[in-house]
């Protein structure tokens, strides 16, 4: 009888559990996504403004670092993918742009 009553109230418990870490993941994925759209956003404009340039984004990618707040923009100048851009943001400072390279 202990025995059933263990699980009749463990059995709620995991499930919870289980729903619980899935909702998180979900919405942590959707705050990744925001961000790495914002990035993309202020890496294209960066370009158009400072360089005149027009860009293709091709991979966007936040930093695995823990504590790192940047997200690394790669992409090319439109009509040459051979040369390539690169910008870093910084987005919990207002999504600045923090480092820039590019082919010359």
């Amino acid at each position: 009888m202990k025995k059933r009553t263990l699980w009749t109230f463990a059995a709620p418990l995991l499930i919870f559990l289980v729903l619980s870490v899935e909702g998180c993941q979900t919405k942590q994925k959707a705050a990744e996504q925001e961000i790495q759209t914002k990035a993309e956003k202020v890496a294209v404009q960066y370009f158009k403004t400072e360089k005149r340039w027009k860009v293709e984004v091709d991979e966007v990618k936040i930093s695995p670092i823990t504590g790192a707040d940047a997200v690394f923009v790669y992409g090319h100048i439109a009509g040459n993918k051979n040369k390539k851009v690169s910008v870093t943001v910084d987005y919990k400072d207002n999504y600045k742009v923090v480092g820039v390279g590019y082919d010359r």
